[in-house]
């Protein structure tokens, strides 16, 4: 019933969808303005602690002063307005000082409370009049004697121009030395309603607040100056009051401090000005629905300002994984207007800030939207608001009785025009015909282009697969800025790998530290103005690339939209100058790529303290960034200017990834390169530790190099850089596999060791953690023959072992108990568990025996056959003979017979089968090369479970042609999920199908990576989402997605044979070659990959054009294997004549499929085989 639930759910989910948005279209533009906090604005009470003065300008001049302003602080400095200055009624708050652009002010006259000199706060609302800030303006400041350095005691400026658009700076003299703190590029509308602006100085550090949030920090260490002049509203002190300096618009509540706000006090008095700009529903502690899973929680609000800045919700379960927090125009299915990720955590409010705020229509009717933002999110509830709410939600079912608790904090003022949505490309007539020709294909049960490029006479090849899909390029812009994956870079100083990482983004726009949400940004833009990101048009960006093809250096080049050309060459590595890790990033400006006119690189950090100190930015003492001479900084912007493009400029910078101390060093070409070269060396040192894999063919051999690199670095953990960065049973086991065949050995046993003592997850997955530890503990052992480190760990072995053999014991199946399947959450007896699990079981029972543990090895071996009859009894029960002579069998096992899935993934159970088959069939439960095997796999061949060779997954799922809105990236389309791939290969192996071997890999390296930097997700889409390009890929980079690749190209090669009872039986050499591989003139090189068997070395060199091909063998001689193959896959058009081994004639062949056997055989085999045309 479980199963036959899940697929229902699965219709429901699609019904409900429809439901929603009627919903939605439904509602009424009701205002909720009286769900708003607070008292009315003309309550709200500025902090009274430390005021040293207060101009509120909404009570009566000071008696006997005409002209004068109040001063609403205990200190009485009432300030005199000059000409050109008023007051009026119409202040955010209450009255307000207006100012006519032509030298208008208030001026209040020097006193020691306001010559602060150990702490300062400065602040005031401000509306602007459009085009004030042509010129930098004074807001409020104490001017320094005369307009010179250092120009100001203390003020806040603004600006807005071409070159220096929406800026705000807070300037303080410390020291006697004039130091700023500037926010610049900012996303609001300067000139549309009111705003508020505060600055702080506590002593060590300078702070800038825009709207109640912090914008800009700097370090500034000392004690302010001081100077005996006004404060002066409106206008600079020290220059002349003429319309060149004045400020036209109006300011209100200026108040100086002595002592530095807080944040919260900062916010705190913003928002409550601010009050009807806020739609607060607290939680009440009920739950309102679900946003695990398959279920969504969707809220509709109707629009209090011009943008949103935060939103709130309150859990009433916590969430174990990522939420995704939507906001959509008129309904829950309606278009997407921002997105962000709320990580793991705690019942009760959590906040999404949204930066740069959303652009909204006030009074228009939006909603916020919450579900999963991880397949591996499986808890997480939101609690209900209290009844009487103007507007009920809506649940994955549909309207609810109920409203969702939110919280929802609007701007008065809009956003500036520069911020805005991404430039869609118009559809064209070829667009149109790919997606035809692609979902034609989906449709298809069958891998009809695979089986295309199977029939060919050169068979798959990458040259004629590549042009059957687009490039990946997308994993989302809440993860990057562009929305563009990126590389992680890095140096490991141990076999267990990671460390510090530098997140290089692919299309060179930016550099993030360590990990997506939490990492420092250095983004860089170029053109004319220096306002364009670079790589913003991904087409007119040319890679991205890899030196020399796969060491981790990322090369791109991209033409600005003036036409400019730029290079840019990064990459990351340890350095004796600095303890951090660093980057090294050139960027070049070719020559003649703008037609003569000065164009701009622009380096700008998300730090808001740094400040420069010998060309080079330092935050709180510690450098961040390291930059050649010549450049400007006006921050957040390191700039260049290069006044002519007639000839090539090249800049060097040097990047910490974290702030840290750094000796003097020199960014130029010579350092560079010398840097460069050294990370090369350091990695083909590090490959050249394995064993010798070789085949001719470039881009097969890049792509093996850079994966192995990738996992060097990652070892275990499932990625890095995103929430992610984890272990997980079978995905690192994979993953350490892999390396260790290609002879890290090291890598696989200390990483392994990482692993076994540690649990993982749940109670509801122990068993299936314990098998998978049992069978990646015996392939180590068997690889390594290191039989100190499995007596090592002998008692966590005995403790698997006996753990599983009670819970079968007291099944009532006789099972390995009902479990979790990772993203499917309902407990069942999963095919995939209880085959790994017989599989872990039998493997180390024949391993105890062979060490001569004998109780251990009866114990295991007495759990596993008990467990394979009760499995097979109930699969016998539950599998279906299919009228196409092919044969299913579920993923949920029970006690009659199952309902295909046919399309596999037209449901998302389905899917998830699809990737877990695979576990199924390469754990030997069934005969490997029997008849259930080989029926099990047409059925997946002639139902939908590949596309050009990859395992196709639909997560939602959704019909071929369509797409999820706001669905993950990845995800959002019918496509791939490959990361359980390598059970697919083994049961292909063994079934002998070479030719899908070979289609799986191109179809990998094709499209299951990004073209030329080898960047894997956990899943990819294959479907077209609207307004993208490119292929989307789900937080990459993926351990185990690699090592598909690897293990792919690996098998080919060589290829090991278990026997029933667990031990290594055959070994196949060269078995499932591309037969492009032994064209004239090829080799084929192996040298001292690690087999259970022991070390196997051989060579292969065609000269088919003279009828030969040649092959040296080393065979293992640990433990000779009892058969011992050899294959000749030469091109179609030549067939096996005979064979001479040791200069003898040998008969040992078959010819039909070029297979060689050398059974028996040691010492160096020389293998001479004669070929003739067909």
């Amino acid at each position: 019933m479980g199963e036959i639930q899940d697929i229902n759910s699965t219709k429901r989910i699609r019904t409900v969808r429809t439901m929603i948005s009627l919903f939605g279209l439904l509602l009424h533009a009701t205002s909720l303005a009286a769900c708003c906090i607070g008292q009315s604005p003309d309550d709200a009470r500025l902090p009274a602690l430390g005021m040293a003065g207060c101009w509120q300008f909404d009570r009566e001049a000071v008696p006997d002063a005409e002209g004068a302003v109040r001063d609403h602080s205990p200190h009485g400095h009432h300030a005199t307005l000059r000409p050109g200055a008023a007051t009026d009624s119409n202040g955010k708050i209450g009255g307000a000082l207006v100012l006519d652009g032509k030298g208008g002010s208030a001026e209040c006259p020097d006193a020691v409370a306001l010559n602060p000199q150990r702490q300062l706060t400065l602040m005031s609302w401000f509306r602007l009049e459009k085009g004030t800030l042509e010129s930098q303006k004074i807001l409020v400041g104490k001017g320094a004697m005369r307009h010179a350095d250092p120009y100001y005691q203390y003020a806040i400026a603004a600006m807005d121009r071409d070159d220096i658009p929406a800026t705000l700076t807070f300037y303080a003299t410390v020291n006697d030395t004039l130091q700023s703190c500037s926010a610049r590029d900012l996303p609001l509308d300067l000139y549309t309603g009111w705003h508020h602006v505060a600055g702080t100085f506590d002593g060590q550090t300078m702070r800038l607040y825009l709207n109640g949030r912090e914008v800009a920090a700097a370090n500034a260490s000392g004690t302010l100056s001081t100077y005996a002049t006004p404060l002066v509203m409106g206008a600079y002190g020290n220059l002349p009051r003429s319309a060149a300096y004045g400020l036209a618009g109006a300011l209100d509540d200026v108040a100086v401090y002595g002592r530095p706000l807080s944040a919260n006090e900062i916010g705190n008095y913003y928002w409550r000005a601010q009050r009807d700009l806020i739609l607060s529903r607290p939680g009440t502690g009920e739950t309102f629905g679900s946003v695990a899973d398959d279920h969504v929680a969707a809220q509709p609000f109707t629009a209090l300002g011009p943008a949103l800045e935060s939103a709130a919700i309150w859990l009433a379960e916590a969430n174990d994984d990522e939420l995704l927090v939507q906001v959509r125009e008129a309904d829950a299915e309606g278009r997407i207007l921002a997105a962000a990720s709320l990580s793991a955590g705690p019942v009760g409010k959590r906040v999404i800030p949204f930066d740069p705020p959303i652009a909204m229509q006030t009074k228009q009717i939006y909603v916020l939207r919450v579900s999963a933002g991880a397949p591996g999110t499986t808890r997480g509830a939101v609690q209900q608001q209290a009844a009487g709410a103007a507007a009920k939600g809506l649940t994955e079912t549909g309207p609810s009785d109920h409203a969702m608790a939110t919280e929802l904090r609007f701007l008065p003022c809009g956003l500036r025009i520069a911020t805005g949505a991404r430039r869609v490309r118009p559809k064209t007539e070829a667009d149109m015909r790919y997606e035809v020709s692609l979902n034609a294909a989906l449709n298809a049960k069958r891998d009809v282009w695979g089986e295309r490029l199977i029939a060919r006479a050169e068979g798959p090849t990458y040259e004629n697969i590549v042009d059957y899909l687009r490039p990946m390029l997308w994993i989302g812009d809440y993860v990057t800025t562009s929305g563009v994956y990126y590389l992680v870079f890095g140096r490991h100083d141990s076999v267990t790998g990671g460390g510090d990482s530098a997140l290089h983004v692919a299309d060179g726009s930016e550099i993030i530290s360590r990990h997506h949400k939490t990492g420092r940004r250095t983004t860089f833009f170029v053109g004319s103005d220096g306002s364009e990101r670079y790589g913003t048009d991904l087409h007119r960006l040319d890679g991205p690339r890899l030196h020399k093809g796969y060491q981790p250096v990322l090369l791109t080049e991209y033409q600005d939209r003036d036409g400019g050309r730029w290079q840019q060459e990064s990459f990351a590595t340890q350095i004796p100058e600095t303890d951090s890790l660093v980057s090294f990033v050139r960027i070049t400006r070719l020559a003649d790529s703008a037609g003569g006119k000065p164009v701009k690189l622009r380096i700008r950090t998300t730090l808001t303290d740094a400040v420069v100190q010998d060309n080079r930015l330092v935050s709180h003492g510690s450098s961040v960034l390291v930059f050649q001479p010549g450049a400007e900084f006006e921050p957040p912007y390191v700039t260049y200017t290069f006044p002519e493009s007639s000839r090539e400029a090249t800049v060097f910078l040097v990047r910490l990834n974290q702030p840290a101390a750094c000796k003097t060093i020199v960014p130029d070409a010579r350092r560079f390169a010398a840097e460069r070269d050294a990370v090369c060396r350091f990695w083909d040192e590090h490959l050249g530790r394995g064993a010798v894999f070789d085949v001719p063919e470039r881009r097969v051999m890049d792509a093996m190099r850079n994966l192995l690199i990738q996992n060097l670095f990652m070892t275990w953990r499932y990625s890095i850089g995103n929430a992610y960065e984890s272990w997980y049973p079978q995905e690192s086991g994979d993953a350490l596999k892999a390396l260790g065949e290609y002879g890290f050995l090291d890598e696989y046993r200390e990483n392994l060791q990482v692993l076994l003592p540690r649990t993982f997850r749940g109670e509801d997955e122990r068993v299936v953690e314990y098998a998978h530890k049992l069978f990646y503990t015996a392939h180590c052992a068997r690889l390594t023959a290191d039989h100190a480190w499995l007596s090592a760990n002998r008692t966590l072995v005995k403790r698997w072992i006996e753990g599983m053999r009670d819970v079968i014991a007291n099944d009532l199946q006789g099972l390995l108990g009902m479990t979790r399947a990772g993203d499917i959450h309902t407990h069942r007896y999963y095919s995939n568990h209880q085959a790994i699990g017989w599989r872990g079981l039998r493997d180390m029972a024949a391993l105890c025996a062979d060490q001569g543990w004998q109780d251990d090895a009866s114990v295991a071996a007495g759990a596993a056959d008990s467990l394979r009859t009760a499995f097979l009894k109930t699969f016998d029960a539950t599998k279906v003979d299919m009228p196409d002579g092919t044969l299913f069998f579920p993923k949920v096992l029970k006690d009659s017979p199952a309902t295909p899935y046919d399309p596999i993934t037209a449901s998302r159970l389905g899917s998830y089968w699809n990737l877990s088959i695979g576990t199924t069939l390469k754990s030997g439960i069934f005969d490997p090369r029997g008849d259930t095997m080989r029926r099990t796999m047409d059925y997946m061949l002639l139902h939908g479970a590949r596309l050009l060779g990859l395992t196709r997954f639909n997560y939602y799922p959704v019909p071929i042609g369509s797409y999820r809105a706001g669905g993950l990236p990845g995800y959002s389309t019918s496509g791939a999920d490959n990361v359980y791939g390598p059970g697919i290969l083994d049961a292909l192996a063994e079934l002998d199908k070479a030719d899908q071997i070979v289609l799986s890999l191109y179809g990998k390296l094709a499209h299951g990576m990004t073209r030329n930097t080898f960047i894997s997700g956990e899943g990819d889409s294959f479907g077209v989402v609207p307004g993208q390009h490119f292929r989307a890929l789900y937080l990459p980079p993926s351990n185990t997605n690699n090592a598909l690749f690897l293990k792919t190209l690996h098998d080919m090669l060589v290829f090991t044979h278990v026997d029933a009872e667990g031990r290594p039986e055959e070994l196949l050499l060269a078995h499932f070659t591309p037969r492009g591989w032994l064209e004239d003139g090829k080799t084929i090189c192996v040298e001292r990959a690690p087999t259970m068997f022991g070390p196997v070395s051989f060579t292969i060199r065609s000269q088919l054009d003279d009828g030969v091909v040649e092959a040296e063998v080393v065979p293992p001689s640990r433990l000779p294997p009892k058969r011992l193959e050899l294959r000749l896959r030469v091109p179609v058009t030549h067939k096996l004549q005979s064979v001479r081994v040791n200069g003898q004639q040998h008969t040992q062949i078959d010819v039909a499929r070029g297979t060689i056997s050398l059974s028996d055989l040691t010492g160096t085999v020389r293998v001479v085989a004669t070929f003739t045309p067909k």
